[in-house]
This record gives C-alpha cells, sequence and structure tokens, in this order.
C-alpha cells in the first residue's frame, strides 16, 4: 500500500505491517504497476517537491519566537509568515484547528523534502522484515511525474503519462529512457491511466481521444480515434471487449474473433 513517504507491505492474514520502502512523496494518488519481481509506484504533490525547487523552512523555535503575537506556542493564519507559510497553512495544519503547532512544522517541511517520481522496487521475499530502502530500491526517476493516471508496465516497458499529456516510456529492468514528448494527434491533459490490451498501450485523453501506441516504447501513434466527449475514467477491459466511460456513454468496442492482427 503507498501512502505518504511510505510503500508499506502488510501481511493480507493479520494486517501486520512487515516492511517499507521509503521516498516516495507526501502525496500518493496513482496505483502501483508491477511486472516480475518489480513494483513500480509513482507520486506527484507539487511543482516545490520537482528537482532542484526544493525549499528550507526556517526553524520553528525562530518563527515563533517572530510571529507569535499571542504567545501561544503556535502560529495561526494571522501570524503566519507571508509567502509559503501563509499560503500552505490549511493543507499542513493537522489538526484543523487553524493552527500550526511544533508537529505540523516538522510534518511541513518533510513534506517539502519529499520528492515527485517514480520508484522501481524489487518485492521482497517471505521473511524480509523493516527496512527495506537501501536494499530493495532498484531505481528512481524523477522527470515528468504524473499526479493522477497510475504506470503501466508491460513486456519491459513502462509507460507513464502525466497529467499535461508528456507521456514517458522507460525500460523497466534499468529506468533507461527510451521516449518522452507529447502525442501527435491528442496533445491533451490526461487524467484515466493507460492500459495494456492486444499487446499495445492505450491511452485515454480528458478531451476522449483514445491513443494506440505500440509495445516497444515508441510514442508515435498507431491510430488516434476521437469520442469528442469529457474522459477521465480508466478503461476497462474483458476479453475482446474495451470499455470506454465518457461523460456522456459508456462505450464498448469489441474484436471479432476472425479479426487478423492487421485489422485490430
Amino acid at each position: 500500500m503507498p501512502g505518504s513517504f511510505f510503500l508499506t507491505g502488510y501481511s493480507a492474514a493479520t494486517g501486520e505491517r512487515l516492511w517499507w520502502v521509503s521516498g516516495l512523496s507526501f502525496e500518493m494518488k496513482s496505483t502501483a504497476a508491477v511486472e516480475d519481481d518489480l513494483l513500480f509506484i509513482n507520486g506527484y504533490a507539487m511543482p516545490l517537491n520537482e528537482e532542484g525547487r526544493h525549499v528550507r523552512l526556517d526553524p520553528f523555535s525562530e518563527v515563533v519566537a517572530e510571529h507569535d503575537g499571542d504567545g501561544d506556542g503556535k502560529i495561526s493564519q494571522d501570524e503566519a509568515p507571508e509567502g509559503l507559510v501563509s499560503n500552505l497553512l490549511s493543507y499542513f495544519d493537522l489538526a484543523g484547528d487553524g493552527h500550526l503547532d511544533e508537529g505540523d512544522w516538522t510534518y511541513f517541511q518533510a513534506a517539502l523534502d519529499s520528492r515527485n517520481g517514480i520508484l522501481a522496487i524489487e518485492l521482497p521475499e517471505a521473511g524480509l522484515l523493516g527496512d527495506l530502502t537501501a536494499s530493495h530500491t532498484r531505481w528512481t526517476y524523477h522527470r515528468k511525474i504524473p499526479q493522477l493516471p497510475s504506470p503501466i508496465v508491460d513486456d519491459g516497458v513502462l509507460l507513464m503519462v502525466d497529467d499535461n499529456g508528456i507521456t514517458t516510456t522507460l525500460h523497466s529492468a534499468t529506468g533507461e529512457l527510451i521516449e518522452e514528448g507529447r502525442l501527435e494527434g491528442a496533445i491533451d491533459s490526461y487524467y484515466a491511466s493507460p492500459i495494456v490490451a492486444d499487446d499495445k498501450f492505450y491511452l485515454l485523453s480528458r478531451s476522449g481521444k483514445l491513443v494506440v501506441l505500440p509495445s516497444n516504447g515508441s510514442l508515435e501513434p498507431l491510430a488516434v480515434s476521437d469520442l469528442d466527449d469529457l474522459a477521465t475514467a480508466t478503461p476497462a477491459v474483458d476479453g475482446t471487449t474495451m470499455y470506454l466511460r465518457t461523460r456522456s456513454a459508456l462505450w464498448a468496442f469489441r474484436r471479432s474473433a476472425d479479426d487478423s492482427p492487421a485489422d485490430r
């Protein structure tokens, strides 16, 4: 299960926390993908978590000494320093009481320190316990990371598309870049996650453009179809049928049993 800062493995039988890997973003929305012994999980929080944009807060004791007007040892919205702290105070007020205490401040800094990225994590063999970050993180990648769409992996190629439509393909074993760019004929935002079907990648854009990509990591579309409707749900496949839900309709596309691969 991915959560703030950690991917954690639990016993399905007892619920016991068995192992964990750190290095995740403080905001996690995506679902992990798995290929063989590798698990892939991405997280994007905000632009300040991109490489080269991280910031440090002043020590809490110094902020309280300068800004705590009522002497309660906390920082309220009215007392907050202008800029980053004032703008984000409500997001890091963990108690929801309108104030930041020292615990909130510690979490605030930890959140700012986290990195947008995708991690490839070796699934541990039975019996391993505890922090496996150093031993089981195979690789990390930190460019053009999706916030909403989950990654997909198939036959050694990992594909992800960020909310703004930048699509990235990587060699799943190493994290080496194959291609990165926008998809011809479907330059759009993407909320739905990509899927694999019939040995191809399928991506559905927010305006309803369905893009078919080859499985080798190339970003040159094999086909682009336009449903001309808002689409934010991930497609589903059952046998030879693909289901796409748009704002106004549920579409079912079925491949005939006698279709040749060239016709698909």
